[in-house]
């Protein structure tokens, strides 16, 4: 039995003739069973991004002539691409004290796509991040930094939840520190640290993030094929913001002439689905997905559609479906497949 919801609030019951007959052929009973459902809206999430600006943050970062703010720069843009329609996010930043990067900014609209050609909220959030500067002179207070994250998420309102993100590149080594405002912590936690363990806190990270239902990452080393590791980890945690589990993680190498075929499964319990493509040029990657009956979703189901988004930012790729899709039998549960390869248009420039 599967039910396609309408409006935020709306309840089907019997009443409305929606009801199962069950019968034992053996003993010529019969069960009317009723199926009622109510319609929920979906969660949203405030976010409050608590970024590093202390001088660690102009060093290299390992993938070519990159520094780490570079790095930060391009991984917090395709988290931005990819946040979900009616969340906020604001920023706050850190070195020897505590800044306001952004004033927090939502619900936003629906993502860069064929239909939504513009986001004003996105662009806004996008070069709040581009003109994000390092400290050169700058030590590293992370506490501070978490104490005005709390501050301007606060009175925030409206939303099913709220989360701090936490992304440094070193240890403390100024007040406050993150044992001092502890105790201040009542929304989610989460951090991502840049380096190896012995570079960062992990510690200290682990046991504020542990205690508010998050977690801490660590990206380790970086090197030349790292580029997408700290965006995977950002997209990773925003999953976890908005409750949702993720199905594959892999990653590979696309080749003219080849098709990439990654699997994946889908359970009749499933509502929502991200397939997600970070690239470097994806309007060089022609990506698609096949349908467990073997239909298939390409950019141009965005406009005609219903519950189909194909959104698109400078280094990423996405679906984002409403299920059960409606083409011809309504597609959800069993194996989908996501489809890239390469497409005629990369002949003629590098991607």
């Amino acid at each position: 039995v599967t039910f396609t919801g309408t409006n935020a609030g709306d309840t089907i019951t019997v009443a409305d003739g929606h009801s199962v007959t069950v019968e034992n052929p053996e003993t010529e009973q019969t069960w009317v069973i009723p199926i009622t459902a109510q319609v929920i809206e979906k969660p949203t999430a405030a976010i409050m991004l608590c970024l590093d600006r202390s001088g660690s943050m102009d060093f290299p970062s390992g993938i070519g002539t990159s520094k780490r703010i570079d790095v930060l720069r391009f991984s917090a843009n395709i988290m931005i691409d990819v946040l979900h329609e009616d969340n906020g996010l604001g920023i706050v930043a850190f070195d020897h004290d505590p800044h306001d990067v952004l004033a927090f900014i939502g619900p936003v609209g629906p993502p860069v796509s064929p239909s939504n050609p513009f986001d004003q909220d996105r662009t806004d959030m996008k070069a709040a991040i581009n003109n994000f500067n390092p400290n050169p002179s700058g030590n590293t207070a992370i506490g501070d930094g978490i104490e005005r994250a709390l501050l301007r998420l606060n009175p925030v309102s409206g939303y099913d939840s709220k989360s701090v993100i936490v992304f440094t590149d070193g240890k403390e080594t100024a007040s406050k520190r993150i044992n001092e405002v502890a105790h201040l912590i009542d929304d989610r936690m989460f951090a991502v640290g840049l380096g190896k363990a012995q570079n960062v806190e992990p510690a200290a990270l682990n046991e504020v993030t542990n205690a508010n239902e998050g977690y801490t990452l660590l990206a380790d080393d970086l090197g030349t094929d790292s580029i997408f590791k700290l965006a995977k980890y950002f997209l990773q945690i925003q999953a976890s913001v908005n409750n949702e589990d993720i199905v594959v993680d892999p990653d590979g190498t696309l080749y003219l002439g080849q098709v990439h075929e990654i699997p994946f499964l889908v359970n009749e319990g499933d509502i929502t689905l991200d397939v997600i493509a970070m690239v470097a040029s994806p309007a060089m990657v022609d990506f698609h997905l096949r349908t467990p009956n073997g239909l298939i979703i390409s950019p141009t189901h965005d406009v005609t559609t219903a519950g189909v988004t194909y959104g698109v930012g400078r280094n990423v790729a996405y679906y984002r479906l409403n299920l059960p899709v409606p083409l011809g039998v309504p597609e959800r549960e069993g194996t989908w497949t996501a489809l890239l390869a390469l497409s005629e248009r990369s002949k003629h420039r590098p991607i």
